[in-house]
């Protein structure tokens, strides 16, 4: 991953890829998905003041909370995503598609370009500005969940502009007006979206099958244009 500007704001990049998926969710394929859970769902610390008062108000967890939190829990680091999902406003199923995709989980990985642990973060990125030990899990987590919200707010919530820029860098994504013609980087954007979804389909809903790319990147186009 790559640096860029730092930013301050962290939380409404969630509200925004909450409606994304939502409206992914709703119209495709499957006409039996009528919502999907939002990333406020995790409960974040600052809420935006834009939000209803009903919406902040607490209430028992849903099957798919429940659900998703158990998933995650299961997880290798699961609880510190769930705890790191709640500080920065980046849905946990997100994080721990992105760790997959990146690390395989594995805590003490480091690239030939020198990006470390979990969520690969280079020294040096925006997330990553206070020099955390990025060997520790925890701190790697938070840098790297931090620098994907602020990709999310820099792209407007734009989940594919905001996976490309995790991966080659925002200059890149700026460059090209979206995703790069770089195969390493559609198929990274293309994988970790699959996979986020469908857990999403398969935890909120019990649909055991993801979503093609084709159809994500379709659905995501129309939201963005």
């Amino acid at each position: 991953m790559q640096s860029t500007e730092r930013r301050t704001t962290w939380h409404r990049p969630a509200l925004v890829v909450s409606l994304a998926v939502f409206l992914v969710l709703t119209f495709t394929s499957s006409p039996s998905i009528s919502s999907i859970p939002t990333l406020s769902d995790f409960t974040v610390q600052s809420p935006p003041s834009s939000l209803a008062p009903e919406a902040l108000s607490t209430s028992a967890p849903s099957p798919g909370h429940l659900a998703q939190r158990e998933y995650l829990e299961s997880l290798p680091y699961g609880r510190a995503i769930v705890d790191v999902a709640s500080r920065t406003g980046v849905d946990g199923l997100l994080i721990a598609s992105v760790v997959e995709m990146e690390s395989g989980f594995a805590a003490n990985a480091v690239s030939p370009r020198g990006a470390i642990g979990l969520m690969q973060v280079r020294p040096g990125t925006t997330g990553a500005s206070n020099r955390p030990d990025l060997t520790d899990p925890t701190a790697n987590l938070e840098a790297g969940s931090r620098y994907l919200a602020e990709l999310l707010e820099r792209y407007d919530g734009d989940l594919e502009r905001a996976l490309a820029a995790y991966n080659a860098g925002p200059g890149m994504v700026d460059r090209w007006k979206g995703v790069p013609p770089f195969r390493e980087t559609r198929s990274y954007v293309a994988r970790v979206q699959e996979r986020y979804l469908g857990l999403h389909r398969r935890l909120w809903h019990g649909h055991e099958h993801s979503l093609p790319h084709a159809e994500i990147a379709e659905a995501m186009a129309a939201i963005t244009r």
